[in-house]
């Protein structure tokens, strides 16, 4: 499992809830499948299974990229 805290400001460390919300949003319209956790909903989830190939997961890491980009 990988998590990855979402904040709207680094300094600051604001948690940026419905940005993470709009993440997995956009993640599973392009087929990858995320989840927010946390005490804020600012943590994206992954859970990578032992049995995935390398191009799985290049294409996932492609699409999660992509979509940070998106709301940044």
């Amino acid at each position: 499992m990988i998590g990855m805290e979402l904040v709207k400001d680094r300094a600051s460390k604001e948690p940026a809830g419905d940005e993470a919300a709009e993440l997995v949003k956009r993640c599973c319209e392009n087929g990858l499948i995320v989840i927010r956790c946390g005490p804020y909903h600012n943590v994206i989830r992954i859970l990578v299974p032992f049995v995935i190939t390398d191009d799985q997961l290049e294409e996932g890491f492609a699409i999660l990229e992509d979509r940070l980009k998106e709301i940044a």
